[in-house]
């Protein structure tokens, strides 16, 4: 790569890492604070929380309340009337796989800055622990779509709380797609390496 191929690559990552970094760092402590909040509301008593099921067309949805204020929402037929009698355990539930979910977030956004930082570094992005992160990422992506969908869910219906369908609707599948997408892109970036360090040892 040119010298100023590569200071313009340079400066683009740079600009690009410093929002990054305040995003992730950002969005990290946000989830570190869902952790904390998870963690005193398993303190409050039972009483501090409530479900409601809204009958809707030939379905229902639920919603959950701490204090009748923060509120989460059920998917569309995921619970059953029983789970009214266990707002607490249902709620919490709920709650800890949002955690879950944006921890992966998290990851990818680690992944990313890694990325970048790694650019920054050598002055291409064709590396090989550039690649797996990629690939990383793409994985990540996947396990996000499912856990979206389907981990509260899942999890639910394990506890006896829900009959629903785990893979309702085809959001999961769009997750899936841009997956295997970002892992198309790592295999590109892997023959971008290759010729690299072909084109190095050539020099």
């Amino acid at each position: 790569m040119s010298n100023a191929s590569s200071s313009v690559l340079k400066a683009r990552c740079d600009h690009m890492s410093v929002w990054l970094k305040v995003v992730f760092w950002g969005y990290l402590l946000y989830v570190a604070a869902m952790l904390g909040m998870w963690i005193w509301m398993l303190m409050q008593p039972e009483a501090s929380f409530t479900i409601n099921l809204l009958k809707v067309g030939d379905g229902q949805i639920g919603y959950g309340y701490f204090n009748e204020a923060l509120k989460v929402n059920f998917a569309r037929n995921s619970l059953m009337t029983n789970a009214m009698n266990s707002p607490k355990l249902i709620y919490m539930t709920c709650l800890i796989c949002g955690i879950v979910q944006k921890s992966i977030v998290v990851a990818i956004l680690w992944n990313v800055q890694n990325i970048l930082r790694k650019i920054d570094k050598e002055d291409s992005p064709f590396m090989s622990i550039n690649c797996k992160a990629i690939s990383r990422i793409g994985a990540l992506v996947m396990v996000h779509g499912l856990v979206r969908t389907a981990l509260a869910t899942t999890v639910l219906i394990i506890m006896g709380y829900s009959n629903g369908e785990i893979l309702s609707g085809t959001d999961w599948l769009w997750g899936i797609i841009a997956g295997s997408i970002v892992i198309c892109l790592s295999y590109i970036f892997e023959y971008g390496t290759a010729l690299q360090t072909e084109s190095d040892e050539t020099l």
